[in-house]
């Protein structure tokens, strides 16, 4: 597969989930009014269960098509999370003096995408 048809795919899945994103985003904004960060925190959980069915998807079918990798897991995936905004959103929580939501935020973003992560693989994985 040529570079720019890897390109072209990685260019397509992130359009789409940076869109998914953005769409979610606002709907989870309109519906919670809150200092937390509920539609990145979403976003990311969600993401890292995507991306542990897909990974285990692969597993499972016991091949890795680059076609698939590049589009839903470099290029949706990668556009759907979104680690800067989940950067700059603790250090305004903490700039807020929100500490409790800042170690609430930060750690249950980790922890919990690392679980997604780690069950969308099981789920995927005979």
């Amino acid at each position: 597969m040529s570079v720019f048809l890897q390109c072209c795919l990685v260019f397509l899945g992130g359009g789409i989930g940076s869109m998914l994103r953005f769409i979610l985003g606002v709907y989870i904004q309109r519906q919670v009014s809150s200092t937390w960060p509920l539609a990145t925190w979403t976003v990311n959980i969600v993401g890292s269960l995507i991306i542990g069915m897909l990974f285990g998807y692969m597993m499972d079918i016991g091949s890795k098509p680059d076609f698939v990798r590049l589009l839903l897991i470099t290029g949706f995936c990668g556009g759907f999370t979104t680690f800067s905004a989940f950067s700059l959103e603790n250090v305004l929580l903490l700039q807020e003096g929100h500490y409790s939501q800042f170690f609430l935020y930060a750690f249950s973003s980790i922890g919990l995408g690392l679980l997604a992560v780690y069950i969308g693989f099981k789920l995927f994985q005979i």
